[in-house]
């Protein structure tokens, strides 16, 4: 192959690894300006399409999942961008709110995607929009019958995380961990955490 006149193609593979460089230094905006560059190449799913609408399965075609998902939702999460975050899992449930994050096709969401909408909002102190994330993974695991979405010791991890913020701002907030655990892990799921009680004020 000549690799000046016929250079290969980056696949999603490659767009995920840089994303996932530029997060881990700390540079979100450079993972989505590589998301921008992403979507505008000939090869996005969105812009290979057959003439009835249903998209061309090659292996050129970049076709978004899961993984890749997460990593762009993690750049919005570090930029304190909720919003944009829960469009993506909007986008991936196929939620239809009015909006939508161009680009995202349905994609079974995981507890990570979960996670990283949560620390989001942990990001910019959103303590309320925090619950409700942790509400909805107990909703969609007990639809779905997988455990696998309920959750995990980094889901309270942030939460605390959050809710420490929050009293850092003004005001307090009591918390006892174990009743919390019950009441969101009714399958009974270890939970690894360093303390099962904790007070902040």
């Amino acid at each position: 192959m000549d690799l000046v006149l016929d250079p290969p193609k980056p696949t999603l593979v490659t767009y995920s690894a840089l994303m996932s460089r530029a997060v881990s230094l700390g540079k979100p905006r450079v993972a989505l300006h590589l998301w921008n560059l992403m979507c505008s190449q000939q090869n996005f799913y969105t812009r290979v399409q057959h003439a009835n609408g249903d998209v061309i399965v090659d292996d050129d075609v970049l076709i978004l999942d899961v993984i890749f998902c997460n990593t762009l939702m993690n750049a919005y999460a570090k930029l304190g961008d909720h919003e944009s975050a829960r469009l993506i899992l909007n986008a991936m449930v196929e939620v239809v709110d009015g909006t939508e994050h161009d680009g995202i096709p349905p994609t079974q969401p995981t507890v990570v995607t979960y996670n990283m909408l949560m620390d989001a909002c942990k990001v910019m102190g959103e303590l309320g929009e925090a619950l409700e994330v942790l509400d909805l993974m107990t909703l969609c695991a007990d639809v779905t019958g997988d455990v696998s979405l309920l959750p995990d010791a980094w889901t309270y991890t942030i939460l605390i995380s959050n809710m420490a913020r929050k009293s850092r701002r003004g005001g307090g907030v009591a918390m006892v961990l174990p009743p919390l655990i019950k009441t969101c892990n009714p399958e009974g799921r270890k939970i690894q955490t360093r303390h099962s009680c904790f007070y902040i004020r």
